[in-house]
């Protein structure tokens, strides 16, 4: 039974990362203080710029769980459609499916706190259209 179990993890993990890949022609960049103090309310700015000739969409913003260790997210503009934990990935994702058009760029703001000491790094991936097809950028705090 545990064979067949690991087998069936494993086959579901390798259909889930067939549709993985990077995105084409979008451009993502984030931007967030490296130091704050504890209760501290600060702002990351994530923006995606289209340079296709066609619509895409930010399906979500996902951060690792490591950040959100001591960063807690208070808020969204625009506002995200829901927030869901992803024990597979280890992250929040934040959705959005936000359409931007073709050689658009759409910035979204994270209306964060510090909640407790310590250095958080970890990454936030950008979901372009669909869960599967997403850009990665570090992101780091040190809460004093």
């Amino acid at each position: 039974m545990k064979k067949t179990t690991t087998r069936i993890v494993f086959l579901l993990a390798a259909i889930l990362l067939a549709g993985c890949g990077e995105p084409e022609d979008v451009n993502v960049t984030i931007e967030l203080p490296l130091n704050v103090s504890q209760g501290d309310e600060f702002v990351i700015v994530a923006a995606v710029k289209n340079t296709s000739s066609d619509q895409q969409e930010l399906v979500s913003l996902d951060i690792a769980d490591a950040y959100l260790d001591g960063i807690a997210i208070l808020r969204t503009e625009p506002n995200h459609s829901e927030a869901t934990h992803i024990p597979l990935d280890n992250t929040m994702s934040y959705v959005f499916k936000l359409p931007i058009g073709a050689g658009e760029q759409k910035e979204i703001k994270l209306y964060a706190k510090a909640l407790r000491q310590g250095d958080y790094n970890a990454e936030i991936d950008f979901c372009i259209n669909s869960d599967f097809s997403f850009l990665s950028r570090s992101i780091r705090t040190i809460v004093e």
